[in-house]
């Protein structure tokens, strides 16, 4: 049996403000009898029907003649060499209601056609299939969006895209979303305006003005990685094991956002510290200690 509440919420729904008077009384609507509505007509006039469906003539059109919902009767024979005016039944109007939906959602006609003339066709495991269509196409949405969410903040010239390898957005997405956004220590965190952030933003910057001054081929000597060790130790005194990570995203986002000038961070930064980090086994370590925390959210 379903559950209760979940009976309870279709009721309420039928009987909304929104919904009531728009339902429309069927023959073979259990709804019908209990609301004193007179006796319908048998058939329903095309105008009636797009009316009801909110399909339009050509859509009637098409269904009718590929064989999907045919008019099960005619007005006026008496016109000349003409069929006359179309009319439905309420099991034609409901399956129209049906086509209706699947064009909500985003179907196309000869999508729909194959949909309804399979011989196998049934309306409830057809909404099955499209939920589940709906649901993975909702969830392939919401990777896209992390992922350019993502790369918003880092920028685009940092190299980053060459170095994720071809991978797709819904795979950077997912990935993200499974590492809960890169946001495991943001409650832990003093204020921005305290004094403690003021200072290690007063020091941090101290030492990566200290790493720019340093020409490019003095990065790779002992006084580059002394300048590396310094902005690291300094980040996780105040990240703790996040500080590897704060430092890797300054670099690229400085770089990413491509301001330009003599002052940010470089390319050759960013390089110098992916070599430090990879090139000491405990600073290896480290970071597949990071990986590991991020993949459990």
């Amino acid at each position: 049996m379903k559950s209760l509440w979940e009976t309870v919420y279709v009721g309420r729904l039928l009987l909304s403000g929104a919904v009531y008077p728009q339902l429309e009384a069927f023959s073979g609507n259990g709804l019908y009898c209990g609301r004193g509505m007179g006796s319908m007509k048998k058939y329903k006039t095309v105008k009636e029907v797009c009316r009801i469906t909110g399909l339009t003539r050509k859509h009637l059109y098409y269904f009718h003649h590929t064989g999907v919902v045919r008019a099960v009767a005619y007005a006026n024979y008496s016109v000349e060499g003409n069929d006359g005016y179309k009319l439905y039944d309420d099991a034609a109007v409901e399956k129209l209601q049906q086509i209706a939906l699947y064009y909500q959602l985003g179907l196309k006609r000869d999508e729909i056609r194959d949909i309804m003339l399979d011989p196998h066709y049934d309306s409830n495991l057809a909404l099955d299939t499209l939920l589940s269509m709906e649901q993975a196409r909702k969830t392939a949405i919401e990777q896209q969006i992390a992922a350019l969410e993502y790369l918003k903040l880092t920028g685009t010239k940092n190299h980053l895209l060459a170095a994720l390898g071809g991978m797709s957005l819904e795979e950077l997405g997912k990935t993200i979303l499974l590492s809960g956004n890169g946001k495991p220590c943001a409650e832990t965190l003093p204020a921005e305006d305290s004094p403690k952030t003021q200072m290690f933003l007063h020091r941090f910057q101290k030492f990566v003005g200290a790493l720019q001054q340093l020409p490019t081929a003095e990065l790779e000597t002992r006084a580059g990685e002394e300048a590396i060790r310094d902005i690291l130790e300094c980040s996780k005194a105040y990240f703790g094991e996040m500080g590897v990570a704060f430092v890797l995203g300054y670099f690229a986002r400085d770089i990413g956002r491509g301001k330009g000038n003599e002052n940010s961070i470089t390319l050759d930064h960013l390089q110098g510290l992916i070599r430090y980090l990879t090139r000491y086994p405990e600073m290896k370590e480290q970071l597949l200690e990071i990986g590991k925390q991020e993949e459990g959210g």
